[in-house]
């Protein structure tokens, strides 16, 4: 029972109810009489009622039911202890529309008191006929209202331009013309669930416009129930075309937003539907990868991409997963082959052919830039997890087996990449505590065949004491920036092991260590950091060699000659590692700032002579002897590379064929001159070429036949060169001319066309086709043509090319045979 409550009655003073400005009317409930008691005058004057309106003296009949059972959940809150928030209530009485807030508060286990405030009141029915129809028009979102089977009732102009439908193509159809079929009946039947149990969904969606073109959209559909029952839906919306950022990273039903792509698990789940049903020939990879777009073009041009990934044709199944990647699932024709290798390559080209065409050219370029990793199903996954997880460690660790960007997933190298791991946090720990051998290899004079230098290189343990891989544990201290770190412990380790090494070989020898300038710190930094550790050894500085690897070098040399230059001025050594593999350019010689240039290995091995690298070692050598510059051949093994190494007048050599690196207490004295064995009466023999050349008469191609027979008649030569000018361009030997000279010749049968063969030049008859060698042949490169089947006579020419003098087969065997005989 309802009863008119003074608005000054005490108990609202105790109620303690904040209060907002603008009119409150009190009321309360007591559960005692299940009465409801409020200031029934203060709403009829709030909303304008007159003295004869049929206004009812209770609160609920003003509710309706919907309004009521919100009133009801509200109170029976608050008695249970609960702090709602206050709600508000609709009154639709006598024409007029209105919206309370309505506040309370428990007071005891029986009463409630608080307010009642009017927040809308809209007084006739032309007033809310017009702010229907301003909201209706308005320009920023879309408005579609439908019936309770969702067929189109009514939508805005915003509405229309947004979808490209007019108004006239939507009446009576029902919203599934706007479906993308992106998010898949999961999605949908749960946003409808959930309209009809809570009256409302609000969310991001991808809908198809009238042209087939999904647009990203913030949609809320609203439940509308009407006095008769009768069941509307109220959907607002708002294109997000253009502001791609709100939706970047948001999934809805299994879908990526902006690319349009299935996310991860739905994509898995297509994947999985796929295996069932391949077609019987054909087999199904996963290719994924991961397109490193400029921030400023990231989120269009993912946008782009997924675009056109979506308009491809065919089997094809694409996702777009976890940290931007993009992942196809692309089914292939498998080959008598077993490996199914080219059908794949095929394949992914075609795929990537087709993405190209979709996407414009700035977008493509940064896909091709990109590491694609491949899973194959039945070669190294059998299910979609596996398929994908593979093909995104093969792209991730970078699995190349070929030359190719393309990846495909390899176990042994995922295994690879997980020891890589365990190995930098390995070295690291080596590096820190130190833990580092010194290694020394002997580098040995070719003319004393003594060791006068020793190349300090390092080993790392583990703290199990492992002695780890030492090109992967440089490899790793590089990638971490320790190598720094490293370089220094060994150069100290190094310079304290010369005075054992003096002990052996003399207070002369000499220590080589090497300090790595690609160390991810500057260069000056690190040239201080020697200089600093050398103040401690200056005694030492002049038998301790500083070794920087060529492109380290000739990256720094321009800007820190002055820092080399100093160093060398102190007395240290400069010496250039492995030269050839980087620069291998003779320029930058030309105003070296050091004293030594290593021949890197892949020079040396099974050099022969003749070959490109015996004559790049050649010019390396005495351009660097031009220089002043001594040269040091890396990697020897054997006797051959000795004997030419030799020849080329290369001043030392280092490698296995004298010994490998060596702890230091492992080192003794070792005569390497007795190692050279056999090669001692070889070598001595290698620079003496006079005995071997003779030049016998040359002659003019003009000269005729018989000047040649007065030639050979008067002399014991084999061989006559035909010059032109100073180059040899042929040769007449005694074959030759008696086959050209007729037997009757001086004979009582002799005609007279014999007499006129005598007038044939020597032009017509020579051998144009020789061996040329140059005049600082060596014994064994005579030794090595001999071998190979080289035919005389040979051309000995100069620098110039200039004809110096002849070898023909007597003079070369009688030379060999003196002290040497070929074997």
């Amino acid at each position: 029972m309802s009863q008119i409550i003074p608005s000054n009655q005490k108990i609202y003073d105790n109620a303690h109810i904040a209060t907002n400005s603008g009119q409150e009317i009190p009321w309360t409930l007591n559960a005692a009489d299940n009465s409801i008691s409020v200031g029934l005058e203060d709403i009829k004057r709030a909303m304008s009622l007159s003295e004869t309106s049929p206004f009812e003296n209770e609160f609920l009949p003003l509710l309706d039911k919907p309004e009521q059972n919100k009133f009801f959940e509200y109170i029976s809150k608050l008695f249970q202890g609960e702090e709602p928030a206050p709600i508000k209530v609709c009154i639709n009485k006598f024409n007029i529309l209105s919206y309370w807030l309505i506040s309370a508060k428990k007071l005891s286990s029986t009463l409630i008191a608080g307010f009642i405030k009017p927040i809308f009141i809209c007084p006739n029915t032309n007033d809310l006929i017009s702010y229907f129809q301003q909201l209706f028009d308005s320009s920023h979102y879309g408005i579609l209202v439908t019936d309770s089977d969702t067929k189109i009732i009514l939508c805005n102009s915003c509405f229309e331009r947004s979808t490209l439908y007019d108004v006239s193509d939507l009446l009576g159809k029902k919203t599934s013309i706007f479906s993308a079929s992106k998010h898949g009946r999961k999605f949908y039947k749960e946003m409808w669930e959930e309209i009809r149990n809570k009256g409302s969904w609000s969310g991001k969606i991808l809908t198809k416009r009238k042209d087939g073109v999904a647009i990203p959209q913030q949609l809320t559909i609203q439940k509308i129930i009407s006095k008769d029952n009768n069941v509307f839906f109220f959907g607002i919306c708002s294109d997000l075309s253009r502001a791609l950022d709100v939706i970047d990273g948001t999934q809805r039903g299994g879908i990526d937003l902006l690319t349009q792509l299935p996310s991860e698990s739905l994509y898995k789940n297509k994947i999985d539907i796929a295996l069932k049903i391949l077609p019987k020939g054909y087999g199904l990879m996963v290719v994924s990868f991961s397109p490193s777009f400029l921030e400023e073009n990231r989120i269009e041009g993912r946008k782009i991409l997924g675009n056109s990934i979506a308009q491809i044709q065919g089997q094809i199944i694409s996702g777009f997963i976890k940290n931007e990647v993009f992942s196809i699932a692309i089914p292939y024709p498998k080959s008598s082959d077993s490996s199914h290798s080219l059908a794949i390559f095929d394949t992914i080209k075609n795929v990537f052919e087709k993405i190209k065409l979709g996407a414009n050219e700035e977008v493509y370029d940064v896909v091709t830039e990109t590491t694609i990793g491949v899973s194959v199903l039945g070669l190294d996954a059998n299910s979609s997890t596996r398929l994908v997880s593979h093909s995104l460690q093969a792209m991730y660790e970078k699995h190349i087996t070929t030359n190719h960007r393309v990846c495909f997933f390899n176990q042994s190298l995922h295994d690879k990449a997980k020891s890589r791991i365990q190995l930098e946090q390995t070295v690291a720990e080596a590096i820190r505590e130190k833990r580092i051998d010194a290694y020394f290899q002997p580098i040995v004079c070719t003319q004393s065949w003594k060791a006068i230098k020793y190349e300090t290189l390092c080993r790392l343990t583990s703290a199990e004491g492992e002695i780890l891989n030492t090109q992967e544990a440089i490899s790793v201290a590089e990638d971490l920036n320790l190598i720094s770190e490293l370089d220094l412990v060994v150069a100290e380790l190094a310079i304290d092991a010369r005075k054992q090494l003096s002990k052996i070989h003399g207070r002369d020898i000499e220590i080589c260590f090497n300090i790595s300038i690609n160390a991810g710190k500057p260069i000056k930094s690190l040239f201080k950091n020697v200089a600093r550790m050398l103040r401690k050894h200056v005694k030492d500085l002049p038998y301790i060699t500083l070794e920087l690897t060529e492109s380290a070098y000739f990256n720094s040399e321009s800007s820190n000659s002055e820092i080399l230059h100093r160093l060398r001025k102190s007395g240290l050594k400069v010496a250039i590692d492995d030269f050839g593999t980087g620069y291998s350019s003779f320029a930058y010689l030309k105003n070296g700032n050091f004293d030594i240039l290593k021949i890197d290995r892949e020079f040396i091995k099974d050099i022969t002579l003749g070959s490109h690298n015996y004559y790049i070692v050649k010019m390396i050598t005495e351009l660097s002897h031009t220089l002043g510059v001594e040269v040091v051949a890396e990697g020897v093994e054997n006797e051959e590379e000795i004997k030419i190494l030799q020849s080329l007048n290369v001043d030392l050599i280092q490698g296995y064929y004298f010994d490998r690196p060596k702890p230091i207490d492992e080192i003794d004295e070792c005569d390497f001159e007795s190692l050279t064995g056999n090669l001692k009466t070889e070598l001595k023999h290698i620079h003496s070429n006079t005995e071997l050349t003779y030049r016998p008469t040359s002659i003019d191609p003009e000269v005729h036949l018989v000047t040649i027979k007065e030639i050979f008649d008067s002399t014991d030569f084999t061989v006559l060169p035909v010059l032109n000018g100073k180059r040899c361009v042929g040769y007449v030997d005694r074959e030759t001319f008696n086959h050209h000279c007729p037997i009757s010749l001086g004979t009582d049968k002799e005609t007279t066309r014999d007499l006129h063969s005598l007038n044939k030049p020597a032009s017509l008859m020579m051998k144009t086709k020789f061996v040329e060698i140059h005049e600082t042949f060596s014994h064994y490169e005579v030794k090595e043509k001999i071998r190979n089947g080289r035919e005389f006579p040979w051309i000995v020419i100069n620098d110039n090319g200039d004809y110096v003098s002849m070898i023909d087969n007597h003079s070369a065997i009688q030379y060999l045979n003196q002290d040497c005989p070929i074997r």
